[in-house]
């Protein structure tokens, strides 16, 4: 015999409603970025952030078209060919021209990723409600991305970590998932390596303003992404 509850009795004087569910199937999925889409412009047009966040919009595209372009192919080889035809007009030896030509590929990669996750950070933070809106409407998105980049602590972990958010956001260390130092070792070198042949540093700071890390804590992150990134190189 199977017994039905019917969701909307009266236990004493409080109903139980059943909450409302988001449809996160993939028929779903043009609503949620309809809505996703909207708050963007509701945001952008704001008339008084509207310089501001059309300001921010335009130079987060362009950085983004570049990074995706992957200019580095080209500059990298380029940069790399002039320090070595440098070394051979300069008779360097062969420790001389090693050196050289590795301050220099590290040197302009390391500028060129920094800029771009910092440009990215700064772009988002001109959009906190569409920032919210993409992870309420695209969790599983997000989620997927966290496990991929490694070293994102859940929500969860963040909540319990510190029940009371602090009002710049929460504070979290790059390496916060890992008590053993062995784990740490680990995640530098997969986040290095993913982060340099993979997803960059955008994808870093982009997650990190999702799931409201600090702007101190996004730096952290991105810095130590980034070291890694460079000796993965």
């Amino acid at each position: 015999m199977t017994t039905h509850i019917d969701p909307n009795q009266f236990i004493g004087e409080q109903p139980i409603t059943p909450q409302a569910e988001v449809d996160y199937s993939f028929s779903g999925f043009l609503p949620r970025l309809g809505d996703t889409l909207q708050t963007f412009g509701h945001e952008i047009s704001e008339e008084d952030h509207r310089l501001q966040r059309v300001s921010a919009a335009v130079v987060a595209a362009g950085t983004q078209i570049v990074d995706r372009a992957r200019v580095m192919v080209f500059v990298l080889p380029t940069a790399f060919d002039k320090v070595l035809t440098h070394a051979a007009e300069q008779g360097w030896n062969g420790y001389e021209t090693a050196t050289a030509s590795g301050l220099a590929i590290s040197g302009i990669f390391g500028a060129y990723g920094y800029a771009i996750g910092k440009v990215f950070q700064t772009s988002v933070n001109a959009f906190p409600e569409t920032t919210a809106t993409v992870e309420e409407n695209h969790p599983a998105m997000v989620g997927s991305l966290k496990k991929a980049i490694d070293g994102f602590p859940t929500k969860d972990e963040l909540e319990a970590s510190q029940p009371q958010k602090p009002t710049e956001g929460y504070e979290v260390g790059p390496y916060d998932t890992s008590s053993t130092r062995r784990g740490k070792v680990a995640l530098a070198i997969k986040r290095g390596l993913k982060t340099g042949f993979l997803f960059g540093t955008t994808s870093h700071v982009g997650l990190a303003k999702v799931d409201e890390h600090s702007n101190r804590s996004n730096e952290k992150r991105l810095r130590a992404a980034l070291t890694l990134e460079i000796l993965s190189r």
